[in-house]
């Protein structure tokens, strides 16, 4: 009693008069302690756990309240605030359906936001080898626009477009409003190298339609990165 005490900040003599009504309820019994023979040990009951456990939920909402949701507000975008949820719903999350509840939630975001960042990476690392050519003017891709009408100005500025949307992705990756963004820009550039495509008839050529599907296919990643950014904010 005198550790309980201790640790719940109370005077002995106040928290024998609880245990007493606590005993009185049958939420717990006192036992006579094993190290002490003046000393006595509270063990909870059935009913005693029950009661905790019920309280449980509402403790946890306590503490979001007052320090997760302060934590979330202080830094909305960080994922520092994730490890400490983790905790506390490992803690709670056992006990009662609301704890299932959460615990469920932060898995499901944990899933999303592992996609997200596989997502930002594969297409941060095609916009680099993409706009690397572009940039430097060499290559066979460059001198193939230049053919098909764009200036080398455009190009180079299409390459430099790439390798700032790749360093937003990363970036995305701890700031999710700047990946989506990232990605956003992506897709629009990627609706452009389709038009282009189309203007050229590439997709009705079989020679030119496997290089010109490649757009369609990494929209389709720019869009899932976005969906999946968005989702684990």
């Amino acid at each position: 009693m005198d550790d309980l005490a201790a640790a719940l900040e109370m005077s002995v003599s106040g928290l024998t008069r609880l245990a007493g009504r606590s005993v009185d309820q049958g939420l717990f019994h006192r036992v006579r302690s094993g190290r002490d023979a003046q000393g006595w040990n509270a063990t909870l009951t059935d009913t005693g756990f029950a009661r905790l456990e019920a309280a449980w939920p509402t403790n946890l909402a306590s503490v979001r309240r007052h320090f997760l949701d302060h934590l979330a507000r202080a830094a909305p975008s960080t994922r520092a605030a994730y490890p400490v949820r983790n905790v506390l719903l490992r803690l709670h999350g056992p006990v009662g359906r609301c704890g299932h509840a959460h615990a469920h939630i932060s898995s499901t975001r944990t899933f999303v936001y592992t996609a997200a960042v596989i997502l930002s990476v594969l297409l941060a690392l095609v916009l680099l080898a993409a706009a690397a050519p572009k940039v430097q003017l060499k290559g066979d891709i460059p001198g193939g626009l230049v053919a098909r009408e764009l200036s080398a100005g455009l190009v180079r500025f299409i390459g430099v477009c790439e390798l700032i949307a790749a360093v937003g992705l990363v970036a995305g990756i701890w700031w999710q409003p700047l990946g989506i963004a990232a990605a956003t820009g992506v897709a629009v550039l990627l609706l452009g190298a389709i038009g282009h495509h189309l203007k050229w008839g590439d997709y009705r050529d079989s020679a030119t339609r496997s290089a010109a599907l490649s757009p369609v296919l990494f929209l389709c990643v720019a869009v899932a990165a976005a969906i999946t950014l968005a989702a684990s904010l």
